[in-house]
């Protein structure tokens, strides 16, 4: 018995296009971002280090344009792991307000606060909060709960220099993308069951 294998028609049908439903510029946006991530071997089949280098190169369209912020900061925050890097978005000259700590996303393996740019910046232009985004250390090489412990020592290191850097260490939220949603989580369960910090949200 010969197999047959289908072969796909060169002329999809707009019924058939997953794109077809999205708002014309986010599908252009999508198909752009398809285009430059069909340039690199697939992520899972390179080795971590190459695949957090495609990912950061594919992302570049994520990061151009978008709010300017008032004072963009890099800090290096001491953690039990070593100094961990944070960058501070202040949308504008408010003295002291509350603050977004945000964990940027990647299936905690992949992605930064570079990647994750123009998000943050976005997420404060429209709060009006200080966004302070966590550069925690990634999965494979970064054991559990190594990410947790960097994000509950930067938060406390937060409370602590928050009004010196014009954070209100009483409104502190911890947030993030997809799967990262249960390192703000625990990170918070953490940090209260210990007696350590409550966190507002």
């Amino acid at each position: 018995m010969t197999k047959r294998t289908a072969r796909p028609s060169q002329d999809v049908p707009a019924a058939c296009d997953p794109f077809a439903t999205l708002d014309p510029n986010i599908a252009t946006f999508v198909r752009q971002m398809t285009q430059d991530a069909a340039a690199h071997p697939r992520r899972d089949r390179v080795p971590i280090k190459q695949a957090r280098e495609i990912s950061e190169d594919v992302r570049k369209r994520w990061t151009a344009g978008g709010p300017t912020m008032a004072e963009v900061v890099d800090h290096a925050v001491p953690t039990r792991h070593g100094d961990l890097p944070i960058r501070l978005y202040r949308p504008t000259d408010r003295a002291m307000g509350p603050a977004l700590v945000y964990l940027p996303g990647g299936g905690w393996t992949l992605f930064s606060i570079d990647t994750h740019d123009r998000l943050m910046r976005e997420y404060a232009a429209l709060t009006g909060m200080v966004v302070v985004g966590l550069d925690y250390s990634r999965a494979p090489e970064a054991k559990f709960p190594r990410a947790i412990e960097e994000i509950c020592d930067a938060t406390v290191w937060l409370t602590i220099a928050g009004p010196d850097l014009g954070l209100d260490p009483n409104a502190l939220v911890i947030g993030g993308t997809l799967r990262e949603r249960t390192l703000p989580l625990r990170s918070r369960y953490t940090l209260e069951t210990k007696g350590r910090k409550r966190i507002a949200a």
